[in-house]
Protein backbone atom coordinates (compact mmCIF):
# COMPACT_ATOMS: atom_id res chain seq x y z
CA UNK A 1 0.00 0.00 0.00
CA UNK A 2 1.65 3.56 -0.72
CA UNK A 3 0.86 6.22 1.63
CA UNK A 4 1.38 9.84 0.45
CA UNK A 5 0.72 12.48 3.73
CA UNK A 6 -1.12 14.91 0.78
CA UNK A 7 -3.68 12.09 -0.04
CA UNK A 8 -4.02 11.85 4.18
CA UNK A 9 -4.63 15.26 4.56
CA UNK A 10 -6.89 14.99 1.36
CA UNK A 11 -8.97 12.89 3.31
CA UNK A 12 -9.19 14.78 6.54
CA UNK A 13 -10.22 17.59 4.53
CA UNK A 14 -13.15 15.62 3.17
CA UNK A 15 -14.57 13.60 6.16
CA UNK A 16 -13.79 17.06 8.58
CA UNK A 17 -14.69 20.16 6.03
CA UNK A 18 -18.80 21.00 5.05
CA UNK A 19 -19.72 22.22 2.08
CA UNK A 20 -23.01 23.27 0.85
CA UNK A 21 -24.03 20.33 -1.13
CA UNK A 22 -23.47 17.10 1.30
CA UNK A 23 -26.79 17.94 2.89
CA UNK A 24 -28.67 17.34 -0.88
CA UNK A 25 -28.56 13.50 -0.68
CA UNK A 26 -28.06 11.13 1.83
CA UNK A 27 -25.28 8.75 -0.01
CA UNK A 28 -23.15 12.03 0.34
CA UNK A 29 -22.57 11.85 3.77
CA UNK A 30 -23.44 7.80 4.09
CA UNK A 31 -20.64 6.82 1.48
CA UNK A 32 -18.02 4.95 3.46
CA UNK A 33 -15.14 4.85 0.31
CA UNK A 34 -13.40 7.58 2.50
CA UNK A 35 -13.50 6.06 5.51
CA UNK A 36 -12.37 2.86 4.27
CA UNK A 37 -9.45 4.26 3.02
CA UNK A 38 -8.56 5.76 6.19
CA UNK A 39 -8.63 2.84 8.19
CA UNK A 40 -6.50 1.17 5.77
CA UNK A 41 -3.93 4.27 6.02
CA UNK A 42 -3.95 4.17 9.83
CA UNK A 43 -3.49 0.03 9.82
CA UNK A 44 -0.76 -0.16 7.70
CA UNK A 45 1.54 2.65 9.88
CA UNK A 46 0.40 1.21 12.76
CA UNK A 47 1.16 -2.55 11.82
CA UNK A 48 4.10 -2.38 9.64
CA UNK A 49 7.90 -1.29 9.39
CA UNK A 50 7.90 1.92 7.77
CA UNK A 51 10.23 3.15 4.91
CA UNK A 52 9.13 6.71 3.71
CA UNK A 53 9.36 10.36 5.25
CA UNK A 54 5.49 10.39 4.11
CA UNK A 55 4.85 7.01 6.56
CA UNK A 56 6.25 8.35 9.00
CA UNK A 57 4.52 12.04 9.22
CA UNK A 58 1.07 9.78 8.65
CA UNK A 59 2.06 7.60 11.79
CA UNK A 60 2.62 10.37 13.72
CA UNK A 61 -0.46 12.65 13.06
CA UNK A 62 -2.04 9.48 14.41
CA UNK A 63 0.07 8.85 17.52
CA UNK A 64 -0.75 12.36 18.63
CA UNK A 65 -4.22 11.65 18.88
CA UNK A 66 -4.62 8.05 19.01
CA UNK A 67 -7.61 7.69 21.72
CA UNK A 68 -9.71 9.94 18.60
CA UNK A 69 -8.61 6.95 16.19
CA UNK A 70 -9.12 4.31 18.55
CA UNK A 71 -12.75 5.13 18.56
CA UNK A 72 -13.23 5.62 14.42
CA UNK A 73 -11.07 2.37 13.79
CA UNK A 74 -13.75 0.58 16.23
CA UNK A 75 -16.72 2.08 14.39
CA UNK A 76 -15.43 1.41 11.02
CA UNK A 77 -14.64 -2.07 11.84
CA UNK A 78 -18.26 -2.30 13.37
CA UNK A 79 -19.64 -1.17 9.66
CA UNK A 80 -17.43 -2.73 7.63
CA UNK A 81 -18.20 -6.69 9.24
CA UNK A 82 -21.80 -5.75 9.17
CA UNK A 83 -21.66 -4.96 5.56
CA UNK A 84 -19.60 -8.32 4.32
CA UNK A 85 -22.70 -9.93 6.58
CA UNK A 86 -24.99 -8.45 4.05
CA UNK A 87 -23.02 -8.57 1.18
CA UNK A 88 -19.74 -10.92 0.97
CA UNK A 89 -17.94 -9.00 -2.05
CA UNK A 90 -17.53 -6.62 0.68
CA UNK A 91 -15.20 -7.72 2.39
CA UNK A 92 -13.31 -6.15 5.75
CA UNK A 93 -9.51 -6.43 6.28
CA UNK A 94 -8.04 -8.32 8.92
CA UNK A 95 -7.43 -5.80 11.19
CA UNK A 96 -11.36 -5.03 10.85
CA UNK A 97 -11.74 -8.42 11.72
CA UNK A 98 -9.23 -8.60 14.58
CA UNK A 99 -10.39 -5.33 15.94
CA UNK A 100 -14.05 -6.56 15.86
CA UNK A 101 -13.75 -9.51 17.54
CA UNK A 102 -11.30 -7.46 20.55
CA UNK A 103 -14.17 -5.23 21.10
CA UNK A 104 -15.93 -8.50 21.87
CA UNK A 105 -13.71 -10.11 23.90
CA UNK A 106 -13.40 -7.00 25.86
CA UNK A 107 -17.17 -6.40 26.90
CA UNK A 108 -17.16 -9.91 27.73
CA UNK A 109 -14.55 -10.04 30.17
CA UNK A 110 -15.40 -6.57 31.47
CA UNK A 111 -19.04 -8.09 32.08
CA UNK A 112 -20.08 -4.52 30.31
CA UNK A 113 -23.18 -6.74 29.19
CA UNK A 114 -23.88 -7.71 32.71
CA UNK A 115 -22.57 -5.10 34.77
CA UNK A 116 -23.64 -1.94 32.70
CA UNK A 117 -25.94 -2.70 29.63
CA UNK A 118 -26.91 1.04 28.96
CA UNK A 119 -23.48 1.89 28.41
CA UNK A 120 -22.75 -1.55 26.24
CA UNK A 121 -22.60 -1.71 22.68
CA UNK A 122 -24.84 -3.99 21.79
CA UNK A 123 -24.35 -4.28 18.30
CA UNK A 124 -20.90 -6.30 18.72
CA UNK A 125 -22.62 -8.74 20.62
CA UNK A 126 -25.61 -8.80 18.10
CA UNK A 127 -23.18 -9.00 14.91
CA UNK A 128 -21.06 -11.83 16.61
CA UNK A 129 -24.24 -14.28 17.16
CA UNK A 130 -25.15 -13.60 13.37
CA UNK A 131 -21.43 -14.23 12.24
CA UNK A 132 -21.48 -17.39 14.66
CA UNK A 133 -24.83 -18.74 13.41
CA UNK A 134 -23.55 -18.33 9.69
CA UNK A 135 -20.05 -20.06 10.37
CA UNK A 136 -21.99 -22.65 12.27
CA UNK A 137 -24.68 -23.34 9.63
CA UNK A 138 -21.22 -23.29 6.70
CA UNK A 139 -19.59 -25.96 8.89
CA UNK A 140 -16.10 -23.42 9.03
CA UNK A 141 -13.86 -23.70 11.25
CA UNK A 142 -12.57 -20.72 13.30
CA UNK A 143 -9.54 -18.99 11.58
CA UNK A 144 -11.60 -19.08 7.74
CA UNK A 145 -14.91 -18.26 9.77
CA UNK A 146 -13.34 -14.89 10.78
CA UNK A 147 -11.46 -14.06 7.77
CA UNK A 148 -8.12 -13.98 9.40
CA UNK A 149 -6.40 -16.19 6.43
CA UNK A 150 -5.23 -13.67 3.71
CA UNK A 151 -6.07 -14.85 0.63
CA UNK A 152 -4.24 -16.62 -2.25
CA UNK A 153 -2.50 -14.20 -4.43
CA UNK A 154 -3.01 -10.32 -4.53
CA UNK A 155 -4.88 -9.01 -1.41
CA UNK A 156 -8.59 -8.03 -1.54
CA UNK A 157 -9.19 -4.78 -3.13
CA UNK A 158 -11.22 -2.06 -1.56
CA UNK A 159 -14.68 -2.22 -2.84
CA UNK A 160 -15.52 1.10 -1.97
CA UNK A 161 -13.23 2.57 -4.43
CA UNK A 162 -14.37 4.56 -7.71
CA UNK A 163 -13.05 3.25 -10.83
CA UNK A 164 -10.58 5.59 -12.95
CA UNK A 165 -13.30 4.88 -15.64
CA UNK A 166 -16.74 5.80 -13.50
CA UNK A 167 -14.11 9.24 -12.78
CA UNK A 168 -14.09 9.63 -16.26
CA UNK A 169 -18.03 9.47 -17.28
CA UNK A 170 -18.78 11.58 -14.25
CA UNK A 171 -16.76 14.49 -16.53
CA UNK A 172 -18.22 13.75 -19.56
CA UNK A 173 -21.95 13.77 -18.06
CA UNK A 174 -21.47 17.21 -16.26
CA UNK A 175 -18.50 19.25 -17.99
CA UNK A 176 -18.82 17.84 -21.35
CA UNK A 177 -22.40 17.45 -21.55
CA UNK A 178 -22.80 13.96 -22.63
CA UNK A 179 -25.25 11.16 -21.74
CA UNK A 180 -24.71 8.18 -19.70
CA UNK A 181 -25.06 6.20 -22.40
CA UNK A 182 -22.23 8.12 -24.94
CA UNK A 183 -20.19 8.12 -21.42
CA UNK A 184 -20.53 4.31 -21.70
CA UNK A 185 -19.60 4.07 -25.06
CA UNK A 186 -16.67 6.62 -24.81
CA UNK A 187 -15.24 3.61 -22.02
CA UNK A 188 -15.77 0.89 -24.33
CA UNK A 189 -13.82 2.13 -26.96
CA UNK A 190 -11.41 3.23 -25.20
CA UNK A 191 -8.31 1.03 -25.64
CA UNK A 192 -6.78 1.51 -22.39
CA UNK A 193 -9.63 -0.18 -20.53
CA UNK A 194 -11.11 -3.45 -20.29
CA UNK A 195 -14.04 -3.76 -22.48
CA UNK A 196 -17.43 -4.47 -19.99
CA UNK A 197 -20.93 -4.80 -21.33
CA UNK A 198 -23.12 -1.39 -21.04
CA UNK A 199 -24.98 -3.79 -17.68
CA UNK A 200 -21.97 -3.44 -16.31
CA UNK A 201 -20.90 0.09 -16.60
CA UNK A 202 -24.78 1.02 -15.34
CA UNK A 203 -24.15 -1.14 -12.32
CA UNK A 204 -20.69 0.30 -11.39
CA UNK A 205 -22.06 3.56 -11.85
CA UNK A 206 -25.23 3.72 -9.74
CA UNK A 207 -22.65 2.05 -6.83
CA UNK A 208 -20.06 4.80 -7.14
CA UNK A 209 -21.97 7.83 -8.90
CA UNK A 210 -22.26 9.91 -5.55
CA UNK A 211 -18.86 9.30 -3.91
CA UNK A 212 -17.59 10.37 -7.99
CA UNK A 213 -19.24 13.38 -7.97
CA UNK A 214 -18.69 14.55 -4.72
CA UNK A 215 -15.06 13.74 -5.42
CA UNK A 216 -15.40 16.21 -9.12
CA UNK A 217 -16.91 18.82 -6.92
CA UNK A 218 -14.20 19.02 -4.65
CA UNK A 219 -11.16 19.11 -7.81
CA UNK A 220 -13.41 21.56 -9.31
CA UNK A 221 -13.32 23.91 -5.97
CA UNK A 222 -10.03 23.46 -5.35
CA UNK A 223 -8.85 23.61 -9.06
CA UNK A 224 -10.72 27.26 -8.51
CA UNK A 225 -13.77 26.58 -10.49
CA UNK A 226 -16.23 27.31 -7.97
CA UNK A 227 -19.24 27.72 -9.81
CA UNK A 228 -21.74 25.60 -12.04
CA UNK A 229 -23.64 26.80 -14.73
CA UNK A 230 -27.31 26.28 -15.52
CA UNK A 231 -26.56 23.49 -18.12
CA UNK A 232 -24.59 21.65 -15.68
CA UNK A 233 -26.85 22.02 -12.75
CA UNK A 234 -29.33 20.40 -14.92
CA UNK A 235 -27.10 17.59 -15.98
CA UNK A 236 -26.96 16.71 -12.13
CA UNK A 237 -30.50 16.95 -11.71
CA UNK A 238 -31.22 14.19 -14.38
CA UNK A 239 -28.26 11.62 -13.19
CA UNK A 240 -27.87 11.93 -9.81
CA UNK A 241 -31.75 11.66 -8.45
CA UNK A 242 -33.16 15.20 -9.34
CA UNK A 243 -30.82 17.13 -6.85
CA UNK A 244 -30.67 21.25 -7.30
CA UNK A 245 -26.96 21.27 -7.09
CA UNK A 246 -26.40 25.27 -5.36
CA UNK A 247 -24.71 27.46 -8.40
CA UNK A 248 -21.38 28.01 -6.43
CA UNK A 249 -19.85 25.40 -4.51
CA UNK A 250 -18.56 26.50 -1.12
CA UNK A 251 -16.21 24.72 1.49
CA UNK A 252 -16.00 25.56 5.21
CA UNK A 253 -14.64 24.24 8.38
CA UNK A 254 -17.59 22.54 10.51
CA UNK A 255 -16.27 19.56 12.26
CA UNK A 256 -19.02 17.13 12.01
CA UNK A 257 -18.49 13.45 13.93
CA UNK A 258 -18.23 9.97 12.82
CA UNK A 259 -19.16 7.52 14.94
CA UNK A 260 -17.91 8.01 18.18
CA UNK A 261 -15.53 10.84 17.26
CA UNK A 262 -16.34 14.33 18.50
CA UNK A 263 -16.25 17.40 17.24
CA UNK A 264 -13.61 18.91 19.39
CA UNK A 265 -11.53 15.53 19.05
CA UNK A 266 -11.63 16.26 15.47
CA UNK A 267 -10.14 20.16 15.99
CA UNK A 268 -7.16 18.37 17.80
CA UNK A 269 -6.84 15.89 14.68
CA UNK A 270 -6.63 18.77 12.31
CA UNK A 271 -4.61 21.14 14.55
CA UNK A 272 -1.80 18.82 14.82
CA UNK A 273 -1.07 19.21 11.18
CA UNK A 274 -0.95 21.87 7.99
CA UNK A 275 -4.14 21.49 5.64
CA UNK A 276 -3.48 23.33 2.93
Amino acid sequence: MEIKLDRWIELLQRTTQDNNWKGLHERFRTDNSYFREMKDTIDYVRSNELETVDEKNVRDTVEKNIGVWKAFCESCSLIFVKEWMQNPIMRPSKYDIKLFQEMFIRGVKLETYKTLPLEADWKVLDIMADLHKQNVDKGLPLDKAFGLEDPVGHPPNNPFEVPDYIRRMVVDMIDNDESQTQAITNEMNNLKTSTHSVDHYKHMMLKHKWTALNDHLHDRFIRGIKTLDDKERKRIHKNWDGIDMPETLEIYQAFTHYGETKSKELKDIQASIDLH
